[in-house]
């Protein structure tokens, strides 16, 4: 048995939150967690009940047992409690959201690093009253850094959701849990909504986007123009169009040294890239868990960003 202090976020039923200094007793083989109120008590708590629900104060501070668990005849009465440490405190954070008032820095962190603008936007498109001021993050500014600045070249924006598809691949130094190396990136023009999808080897690159065009082709979307860059595999995939059933697909590669020309996919996977190493900082991965579960914290950087408005006012672009 090792005994320890707990920090935890009290949860109530009614809203309210309390921060609270548990000290607790490790027992292994211990199936629940239990809660002394003799202990606390002891400690200068005074105990009283409520209708069926129990009330410790102290001070200005009241916690309130508002759960109850069924126990044979009677009942268990239980109260919600959440961590409060780097690996969970996005827990919290979540929890808030529907409480329609949250600290600017917590909604930065939760929604894996976004921008303070990306932020503001998306607490307008789900009513939430940030307070705070935006702090700079550490986490940010490390995974942030060797971003390379990329310009937007495009000559002419779709307004048809699912015409025109920008796509590029990039390799991680690392392999997944997963044995995955190369993270390919697909945005749509119209609607700036992305997909991730991660492959072994990049002669897989043809048979992981004839498979997504197909699924879009089926929910209604179809891809009528593709850009990417003059790769090798690009120009295979280019070949197998009109035996896969996309013969009407028009390819539009950009010129050798010229990323700016896919500057659309380039600065979306930069900035996905840098989302990625910032949640990863912030919770602390060693190299080794940062290797393993790089993919994961990309497709999870990617589901966040396309649940984020771009624009105030603007739904998320879901196509």
């Amino acid at each position: 048995m090792q005994k320890g202090i707990f920090r935890v976020t009290v949860m109530q039923e009614n809203g309210n939150e309390l921060q609270v200094a548990l000290e607790v007793k490790y027992v292994p083989d211990l199936w629940c967690n239990l809660f002394s109120i003799g202990s606390a008590i002891k400690k200068g708590w005074q105990l009283k009940n409520i209708g069926e629900s129990y009330e410790l104060s102290k001070g200005k501070n009241t916690l309130v047992f508002d759960r109850q668990s069924s126990a044979g005849d009677g009942c268990t009465m239980m109260v919600h409690i959440e961590p409060r440490s780097a690996g969970t405190e996005n827990a919290a954070a979540a929890t808030n959201l529907n409480r329609r008032r949250m600290d600017i820095n917590d909604l930065h962190r939760l929604l894996g690093h976004a921008g303070e603008a990306k932020v503001k936007d998306m607490a307008q498109y789900l009513s939430i009253q940030l307070y705070n001021k935006m702090q700079p993050c550490e986490h940010c500014n490390i995974g942030k850094a060797r971003r390379k600045k990329i310009s937007k070249e495009n000559t002419r924006r779709s307004d048809v959701p699912g015409e025109r598809l920008f796509v590029d691949l990039c390799t991680i130094p690392a392999s997944s849990a997963g044995n995955k190396k190369h993270w390919l990136v697909a945005v749509d023009d119209a609607t700036d909504m992305k997909w991730s999808m991660f492959l072994k080897q990049k002669s897989e690159l043809a048979k992981a986007l004839f498979e997504f065009l197909r699924s879009r082709r089926n929910d209604g979307f179809p891809v009528q123009v593709i850009r990417l860059d003059n790769s090798g595999e690009n120009k295979r995939f280019q070949s197998r169009a009109s035996t896969e059933g996309f013969a009407d697909l028009k390819f539009e590669f950009t010129a050798p040294g010229t990323p700016q020309q896919n500057g659309v996919v380039e600065r979306a996977l930069a900035t996905l890239q840098g989302r990625v190493r910032a949640m990863m900082n912030q919770a602390g991965f060693t190299r080794e868990v940062r290797d393993l579960l790089w993919a994961e914290c990309a497709r999870t950087a990617t589901e966040l960003e396309n649940c984020m408005p771009d624009k105030t006012g603007q739904d998320p672009p879901i196509v």
